[in-house]
């Protein structure tokens, strides 16, 4: 189990990573997706809740693969806000759907293997996951009216916040259920 969970690790610390030469974004997010993809397919075995991942995480990579390569050769220039809104909403559901995936199947073996502070930990993981995603849609829909306004200025540092701080809790608890759940 540890070496799936240490794949998606991995594959989340280069999605929160963001480098940028000359306003290019270097990040290669893909490669991010491609590690929780084969992080998910090697735990994939364990519980039917990691399988539905996979096809989620490859849809994520071969987009991001797409964009990158775009937005590199100059072809990419998304300047129709709508447009713009209606992608990040997209992708907010879709990488919560990756999330459910990730915290359900790291849920299931937990309960499996009787680890209830695994199991409680998963559980406000994803419902803060889902609070964001909430807070992130209603704020999309606000935004598309009221950009020009501070106050949308200020939630969307607020979230970009809240994101980085979900981020990073993320992590710390897949490398703590990766040693916690190989032990079990």
């Amino acid at each position: 189990m540890q070496k799936g969970l240490k794949n998606i690790f991995y594959g989340y610390i280069i999605l929160i990573l963001n480098i940028n030469f000359f306003f290019v974004d270097l990040t290669a997010n893909f490669l991010g997706y491609i590690l929780i993809a084969n992080g998910l397919k090697e735990l994939s075995f364990k519980n039917e809740k990691f399988k539905d991942g996979i096809i989620i995480a490859k849809f994520l990579a071969v987009y991001e693969f797409y964009t990158l390569s775009l937005k590199f050769i100059g072809l990419l220039k998304v300047e129709n806000i709508y447009l713009n809104s209606l992608l990040n909403i997209a992708l907010s559901i879709l990488g919560l759907l990756l999330l459910d995936s990730i915290l359900g199947g790291i849920f299931l073996e937990a309960k499996y293997n009787k680890n209830v502070k695994i199991e409680n930990e998963s559980n406000n993981l994803w419902k803060c996951n889902i609070i964001y995603t909430s807070i992130f849609l209603i704020y999309s829909a606000f935004y598309l009216n009221y950009n020009h306004v501070d106050f949308m200025k200020i939630i969307s540092l607020l979230l970009i916040l809240f994101s980085f701080i979900l981020y990073i809790y993320m992590i710390l608890f897949l490398r703590k259920a990766g040693k916690k759940l190989d032990v079990a």
